[in-house]
């Protein structure tokens, strides 16, 4: 079972428990499977004022005498160590501190810590690596915070690894006395200090690439003499310089998907990337001229070594919107989807109307496109967005389920655009097609012959609709200080081919702005975003301008009343 710790003094204020407190109940409330929660630290006496103060919420309640909730006292320090192993994450709710021992015994233990963006606390959790850091006394943010690593075991365990890298590597005693007598013997000897060592997410990549530097020598039959760390995700990526040659080198682990803050108890497709599956997809992929040739790989340990590529970045509107068009259809011809395989598709899409819960109906086109994309990719991917009216769908469950875990200005917001979406058009009964899934301008790469390349191809799966112009739509647009729904949408007009796949990519243009916002609020970030905000108030508008009602049936699932 899950395990919430909470270890620290009960009756300080400004250790938050309170604000810990709050967040349980609200975790007691939400969809989420059975966990635990162990509150650790004070006297007897102590621990029994926070038993009573506990007890006053009757979901709280409940769970004490359901042994879910397990308030001690002070423990002996040698014990310590075994708590925090034993826990799924660790939370440090304080108001204010100067350090954080807590956090950082907890991580040297292999336990992900949740935390309040407070004093040293932001510097010794890495947020997104070793935890989440959230608003200071914002129960709701913490509670959708810890949400995650009851939902996504996977979570906990590639956090924790992160967390148990970095805090040897940052606060080991020998290692952090060295560096103070290093330094101290320079100063008296007149020497320039050494170069501090590798902070923050930098150190646990490069500890995790010295890990595999050996398997990347000996896949390339080469001696590695330079390295740069180029990662713009939590895949540690590198270009690798040997003695024969430049390289691109991925070292894919096995974490959370992206969007495992959607899956809801009873969906059954898989939340996590494997690195084998990775490694096998980049194989698969690597038939398209216009992606990255793979040189060797292990997929047992998941290291990818790929032909170098070079950037793109002074290529006109013109040119990387036809380079764009050109790389989804390359892509797009590798694999078509079998006469067989797509009616099994298309007949999960018609039993979605006649589901009996929204989940149901979301299991059954996540169960087709799995199918689909094992069947052809030869690869089982994680969950993955496939059909912009099922995800729609997926969003309405997760926001009626988790009405707490968005502020309300934004919520209220996203239900409406829900609504509306969802009863625009009936269901579009059509197959995927294999697209990049990722595409905007910085994947637009070139080799050293000079023809033209795509990298970051992780996400390359089946969707419904243009979801590769819909994602170029939104990147080009997404960096402006405000979003222009309207000119996104007319480019996605003007680029799709048919009146379906116009009204598809719109769909798709909504909702990956509206799944980075509910992805970003499930790890307690908190604050609206002017940006997020805007879009979500002038795309129906702008939707409505560009495509006409439907002449069919209104609504192809009426969402429930509550959303």
């Amino acid at each position: 079972m899950p395990t919430i710790t909470y270890v620290g003094r009960v009756v300080d204020s400004r250790k938050g428990l309170p604000v810990f407190l709050d967040a349980v109940e609200l975790l007691l409330a939400a969809d989420l499977r059975p966990f635990r929660v162990r509150i650790v630290g004070g006297s007897a006496q102590e621990a029994a004022l926070v038993e009573t103060m506990t007890s006053q919420s009757r979901r709280c309640a409940n769970a004490i005498r359901n042994g879910r909730i397990e308030i001690w006292s002070r423990v002996e320090r040698a014990a310590l160590a075994e708590l925090y192993s034993r826990s799924t994450v660790v939370c440090v709710p304080s108001l204010r501190e100067q350090f954080g021992m807590v956090a950082v015994e907890a991580m040297m233990c292999g336990a992900p810590i949740v935390a309040s963006r407070v004093g040293g606390l932001r510097d010794l959790v890495l947020h997104d690596l070793t935890g989440y850091l959230v608003d200071r006394a914002n129960p709701v943010a913490m509670a959708a915070a810890l949400a995650q690593f009851v939902r996504s075991p996977s979570l906990a365990r590639w956090m924790g690894r992160n967390a148990l890298i970095w805090s040897t590597t940052a606060f080991e005693l020998t290692a952090v006395a060295r560096r103070y007598i290093d330094l101290f013997e320079g100063l008296t000897h007149g020497a320039v200090p050494a170069a501090e060592p590798a902070a923050g997410p930098e150190a646990v990549r490069g500890h995790i690439a010295d890990l595999s530097w050996p398997v990347v020598e000996t896949l390339l039959g080469s001696r590695i003499v330079g390295r740069q760390d180029v990662s713009s995700s939590p895949t540690p990526s590198f270009i690798v310089t040997t003695e024969t040659g430049k390289y691109f080198v991925k070292l894919h682990q096995r974490r959370p998907a992206s969007l495992s803050c959607l899956a809801g108890r009873g969906m059954a497709a898989r939340p996590v990337y494997e690195p084998a599956e990775l490694v096998k997809l980049a194989k698969f992929v690597s038939r398209a001229a216009v992606a990255p040739k793979v040189i060797a790989a292990d997929e047992e340990r998941g290291v990818l070594v790929q032909e170098f590529l070079s950037e793109e970045p002074l290529l006109s509107e013109d040119d990387a919107e036809s380079r764009l068009k050109q790389a989804s259809d390359e892509i797009q011809a590798l694999a078509a989807v079998p006469r067989p395989h797509a009616e099994q598709f298309l007949q999960a899409l018609s039993r979605v109307a006649d589901a009996r819960t929204e989940e149901a109906a979301i299991s059954l086109v996540d169960d087709a496109a799995t199918s689909l994309n094992v069947s052809i990719l030869g690869v089982q991917p994680p969950l993955r967005q496939c059909h912009p009216q099922i995800e729609l769908l997926r969003i309405s469950s997760y926001l009626r389920k988790n009405h707490w875990a968005v502020s309300p200005e934004v919520a209220v917001r996203l239900r409406s655009v829900v609504r509306f979406l969802l009863s625009a058009r009936p269901l579009v009964y059509d197959c995927p097609r294999l697209q990049h899934g990722s595409m905007k301008r910085e994947h637009l790469m070139r080799r050293a012959d000079g023809t033209p390349a795509v990298c970051d191809l992780d996400h390359v799966a089946l969707y419904v609709g243009p979801h590769d112009i819909a994602h170029w739509a939104h990147d080009e647009h997404a960096r402006a200080e405000a979003p222009a729904p309207l000119r996104m949408l007319n480019k996605i007009h003007r680029l799709a081919h048919t009146e379906d796949d116009q009204f598809l990519g719109g769909l798709w243009l909504a909702i990956l702005p509206i799944s980075n916002i509910l992805w970003r609020f499930a790890r307690g970030d908190w604050e609206p975003r002017p940006w997020e905000m805007q879009f979500l108030m002038t795309f129906p508008e702008a939707f409505g301008k560009v495509f006409t009602p439907s002449k069919g049936t209104a609504v192809f699932r009426r969402p429930p009343a509550d959303i």
